[in-house]
């Protein structure tokens, strides 16, 4: 779906469509639901990147960009990014439509050398895990 119709909601009811979506984003195009690829995306910046925004003014738009461009051109969006102490400096919530995208934006946001490491998770669901386990004990045997 185009990323320009997008919702992050509890409970969405457009157009005939009632979805329970938990923490879960989605997309809404041409009254059809699209359920969204949730992840958590955390990143260091190298000693350098520290250095140079500490150094010179111009260059704390680093820390200030969330991404949201980038995630858009893959069809995502952030949800929302946070400064963190720790083993990694930022944190992020973001939508994609599939892993693929998720792998192409980080790649993309990487591509400048401006970080030394990171972690990206795949969110689920509560339900999601619930069919997870379900499909697990249906495997093995069990009811």
């Amino acid at each position: 779906p185009p990323a320009a119709v997008r919702c992050r909601t509890w409970v969405l009811a457009w157009a005939g469509w009632a979805v329970l979506l938990g923490a879960q984003a989605c997309a809404i195009y041409r009254r059809k639901v699209y359920i969204m690829a949730l992840f958590l995306w955390q990143y260091a910046f190298t000693s350098k990147a520290w250095r140079e925004q500490i150094v010179d003014a111009a260059n704390r738009d680093v820390i200030a960009d969330d991404g949201s461009e980038m995630a858009e051109k893959f069809g995502g969006k952030v949800l929302g990014s946070w400064l963190a102490f720790g083993e990694y400096d930022i944190v992020k919530m973001v939508t994609m439509p599939d892993n693929e995208s998720m792998a192409a934006y980080v790649l993309a946001m990487i591509a400048d050398g401006r970080f030394s490491a990171g972690k990206t998770i795949v969110l689920m669901t509560h339900d999601e895990a619930q069919s997870a386990l379900r499909r697990a004990g249906e495997t093995r045997g069990g009811s």
